[in-house]
């Protein structure tokens, strides 16, 4: 009989293992893994730890679509932790990862911190969108770009420290990230997304780089909290609703090399 419940473990183990379900007992699972990429690959611990390690790219998504009233993601052909998604708390990428692919923790409610490593060069779309739980991210000091929705609704983000190898920041990236107070943008960024930081609404301050041509549409519209604001001299456009409805806005610096403003900039 012990050697029958012996082999029943291996067993149980091994499915646990290969097909990254996980087994629960007591009301808590063991640690179980599987693959993101073509040589990347995750574990989860009892205590909500998300661990991926490996090398390349993370990559478990195509797209999403609203189907039935839910926005669903379309599965590129690994499971990953899709069915325990719940039950992730915090998350470390590991040196070897490059970039994170679109759609990895959207919905993430359980989501509190992420650690990201030095050799991850780019984030990807929607990645931590609506990780309302997420307090504390650490960017790695390779990261070059940060998609689109990256970090839409994550309304309990208090800050955010940008690396110098930073080049773009997409559209909406921060959109809502209402505990957001201060952001200083590093000046090897070229580019920021039409509303990068729309409707963070306790932003008071930001310290913009000195490289960018143009002041995207939208891009602190509805900053309620925003007090003021200096444009940088490499700066030649302002674009449309660019801080509308920043209503606390009292003082903003404009340099000479701006020849254009849109309609309903201020």
């Amino acid at each position: 009989m012990k050697t029958a419940k012996t082999i029943l473990s291996i067993l149980l183990a091994a499915v646990i293992i290969c097909t990254g379900i996980p087994f629960a007992f007591a009301n808590d699972i063991v640690e179980i893994g599987g693959q993101c990429g073509e040589k990347a690959f995750w574990k989860l611990d009892d205590q909500g730890k998300l661990t991926v390690y490996g090398e390349g790219e993370m990559k478990l998504y195509s797209y999403y679509d609203f189907e039935d009233g839910l926005y669903k993601r379309y599965i590129d052909g690994y499971e990953g932790w899709e069915a325990i998604i719940d039950k992730i708390k915090t998350v470390e990428i590991k040196d070897g990862i490059t970039k994170l692919g679109n759609l990895l923790f959207y919905g993430c409610t359980s989501l509190t911190f992420v650690v990201i490593a030095n050799t991850v060069t780019a984030i990807g779309d929607d990645v931590f969108r609506s990780c309302q739980a997420l307090t504390s991210v650490t960017l790695g000091s390779s990261l070059a770009s940060i998609g689109s929705y990256t970090f839409r609704g994550c309304t309990n983000l208090t800050s955010i420290e940008f690396p110098n190898s930073l080049k773009s920041i997409g559209s909406l990236a921060f959109y809502s990230c209402c505990g957001l107070t201060n952001v200083t943008i590093p000046n090897s960024v070229t580019e920021i997304g039409i509303n990068a930081f729309g409707s963070c609404e306790n932003l008071t301050s930001v310290m913009l780089p000195n490289n960018i041509t143009s002041i995207a549409p939208s891009l602190f519209s509805y900053c309620y909290s925003l007090r003021n604001i200096t444009i940088p001299s490499s700066v030649t456009s302002i674009n449309g609703f660019a801080f509308n409805g920043c209503r606390s806005l009292t003082s903003i610096t404009i340099p000479d090399s701006v020849t254009t403003i849109g309609n309903g900039a201020f």
